[in-house]
């Protein structure tokens, strides 16, 4: 090996690293040839493109070499480099022509690619400039919520156009080398001759709920050029299942398989296997069409009719999404063998045949089975009446509201473990519910103050009472319900305004749920009384004035509201006037005056 190869080993090492060293070689020496040449195509690339780098005419060194560099930079300072076998580990024997591709930068600027002989660390031969274009590349998603099993389209746009550039699906904490799928821009593991500047490529996502992202990676490599936005799959109210009935069936028996809450893609599908064996390993299997065809439309639920296998032994049914092993659902185990062919019997033991019920009453039924009962289903007049029941004693509590008065037909149908069912005879009933509301009477308001009222009521049955009421038909307050049931009802209504117009109804309900209002009816709550006494001063003679003949006396400064009697006094004259302005006639020889007041509510008060 040369001098210089082992120091220089040591140069590409740290710079590959990201460490640059300045190091100094003695260049081998080289006998004298021809001059290589070297090519680059293309000579402009999007960030994270691909170069092809042809050598012609080397002179045949083991350790000849070619570098990537930025074109101000030394040529100890590569980007990075490659014997001409396109690897960093030397061939046995060297070439004089050879093709070697390089992964460009992310970032815009120029580059080119040069020649070194033999392990020398100066270049003979410098490509034309490369050019790394502004990045432009775009990566879309849609859409980003999902149904668990759910289908997301990713468009990719301007991308470096390398044959193995890639996209992978993560989980957003992940790391880059740890995709839960991945696949080239064709849409395949399949790297494509020719590289892709744009493309569309679908994902299946996973069954569990959380949140997901795409990655673009360029040829090949960790080099990631874009990341997605946040995908999230849904958290399913309701989980995708698989049934089959029935669970035991003779050699090359069929079975029917439904399939419930799915995701809805075009190609979600159902696939039989021996129990346990591997997800790859089915035996048949169907869209949800029940054929090997694609439907025109995706099925969140359907029912698939299976032929079985004739050999004896235990399967299971697998539910998958959008034609990937995306796992949704797995039914519980099929036995092929022996079938059970004995359905159970079943009888309803209450209510009695042509009973009258009301109410909420009690559905109750016996079943049996030679091998065993899995469950009594209850029926009103051939609909479904409540959950299945898997447990004895078989029962239910029925609402008999909830049907219509009249004769109704009330059935069970037991079920055993292998499918089998028997509907027993039907009990005929008569549903008779109250649905007449009370009938409300003598609404009446008594003793009405101005502050309060009661009203009261009758009805012809027991019920509860209550009083709407306010200064509108609109109500706005209600006294609390009284719950007892009775025919003679009494409310009282407090917290009034005196004077004032009141609007009030009364509701009354009676056992059965049936609710009667009356009428709108109206009271006036009266005028408060006036507690406050009038103000009075007298203004005139002023104090201690010798007064002759007749005056006009006294003269008195009074405040108040409504009608006042004034009363001027003395020793032997007493005057009333109910005039304003309020004095009365003195005759001359008085002595003294005085007035008193009152208002026409109250009693005079003296002065």
């Amino acid at each position: 090996m040369h001098p210089g190869s082992g120091a220089r080993a040591a140069l590409r090492s740290a710079i590959i690293s990201g460490i640059v060293t300045a190091a100094v070689f003695v260049p081998a020496i080289a006998a004298a040839q021809s001059t290589p040449t070297l090519s680059v195509t293309p000579t402009s690339v999007p960030p994270g493109g691909t170069v092809t780098v042809t050598v012609a005419n080397g002179p045949g060194n083991a350790t000849d070499w070619v570098g990537l560099f930025t074109t101000a930079a030394a040529d100890t300072l590569m980007l990075d480099w490659k014997y001409l076998n396109g690897q960093k580990t030397a061939p046995a024997t060297g070439v004089t022509t050879a093709t070697v591709t390089f992964t460009l930068p992310l970032s815009a600027g120029t580059y080119n690619v040069r020649f070194f002989p033999n392990n020398a660390n100066i270049s003979t031969v410098t490509s034309a400039t490369i050019t790394v274009q502004q990045g432009a590349m775009t990566m879309t998603v849609t859409p980003l919520s999902v149904s668990p099993g759910g289908t997301i389209t990713v468009s990719i746009a301007n991308g470096p156009g390398s044959a193995g550039d890639y996209v992978g699906l993560f989980t957003t904490t992940a790391l880059d080398a740890v995709p839960l799928d991945w696949k080239y821009l064709n849409g395949t593991r399949t790297q494509p001759i020719v590289g892709l500047m744009s493309a569309t490529v679908t994902f299946t996502m996973p069954a569990t709920a959380g949140a997901y992202n795409v990655r673009f990676f360029a040829n090949n490599s960790l080099t990631r050029l874009a990341v997605s936005s946040t995908i999230t799959v849904q958290t399913s109210t309701a989980t995708p299942t698989i049934t089959v009935t029935p669970t035991a069936v003779a050699p090359s028996g069929s079975v029917t398989v439904s399939v419930a809450n799915g995701p809805g893609n075009l190609m979600d599908w159902i696939a039989l296997y021996p129990q346990g064996a591997a997800d790859s390993a089915y035996i048949d299997w169907r869209f949800l069409n029940g054929l090997k065809t694609v439907p025109a439309s995706g099925l969140t639920s359907a029912t698939v009719t299976f032929p079985m296998p004739a050999a004896a032994g235990t399967y299971t049914f697998k539910f998958f999404a959008n034609n990937a092993f995306t796992l949704l659902a797995v039914s519980g185990p099929v036995t092929v063998g022996s079938a059970d062919v004995t359905p159970p019997s079943v009888s309803i033991t209450a209510p009695t045949a042509g009973a009258t019920v009301s109410g909420t009453v009690t559905i109750a039924a016996t079943a049996s089975d030679n091998v065993g009962v899995a469950g009594v289903q209850f029926k009103l007049d051939g609909a479904t009446l409540g959950a299945e029941d898997v447990a004895a004693p078989y029962s239910l509590s029925w609402n008999t509201t909830g049907a219509a008065n009249g004769s109704h037909s009330l059935t069970a149908v037991a079920r055993d473990a292998a499918g089998n069912t028997t509907t027993s005879s039907a009990v005929a009933v008569t549903v008779s519910n109250d649905t007449t509301p009370p009938v409300i009477s003598a609404v009446t308001s008594t003793s009405v103050s101005s502050s309060g009222a009661t009203i009261t009521w009758t009805t012809n049955e027991a019920s509860d009472s209550q009083v709407d009421y306010g200064t509108t038909t609109a109500y706005g307050s209600s006294t609390a319900l009284n719950a007892s049931a009775v025919t003679a009802h009494s409310a009282l209504l407090s917290g009034l305004s005196a004077n004032t117009i009141y609007h009030y109804r009364v509701r009354s309900r009676d056992a059965a749920g049936n609710l009667a209002l009356s009428a709108d009816f109206t009271f006036t709550t009266q005028t408060a009384a006036d507690t406050t006494p009038p103000t009075v001063s007298m203004t005139g003679p002023p104090a201690n004035a010798t007064v002759t003949g007749t005056t006009l006396s006294p003269f008195i400064s009074l405040s108040d509201t409504g009608l006042v009697t004034i009363s001027g006094t003395e020793q032997v004259y007493r005057l009333t006037v109910v005039r304003t302005p309020y004095a009365t006639a003195i005759a001359s020889g008085a002595t003294s005056s005085r007035c008193r007041r009152r208002s026409a509510s109250s009693r005079p008060t003296p002065r």
